[in-house]
């Protein structure tokens, strides 16, 4: 794939990566939003688990697929409270994007 021009469906980085993602308009799946602060502990935030990405189409004929860079889209910590202090990062991280992507 070759990528010569680039364009954005939104105007916040989560809600476009996930347009480039899936190749769809992200309004189309309820993505319309930046999750921040408080909004990124909440489960279920993040790119819907029911939307296949251009990553798992190519998976399922063939390619070996990667991540490089910032993901932002929803995962789920291992946590023993609210805020980042309270995240066992000794633990796996559960519906990341080996998951979601």
């Amino acid at each position: 794939m070759r990528f010569t021009d680039g364009y954005v469906t939104g105007p916040f980085c989560s809600t476009s990566r996930a347009g480039l993602l899936t190749g769809r308009y992200q309004n189309r799946f309820g993505y319309e939003f930046n999750p921040i602060g408080h909004h990124n502990e909440l489960p279920g935030v993040g790119l819907p688990r029911n939307e296949e990405t251009l990553a798992e189409l190519l998976r399922n004929v063939g390619y070996v697929n990667g991540l490089i860079g910032k993901w932002h889209l929803g995962w789920d910590w291992d946590r023993t409270g609210n805020g980042w202090q309270n995240i066992n990062f000794s633990k796996p991280v559960k519906n990341g994007p080996d998951i979601n992507g």
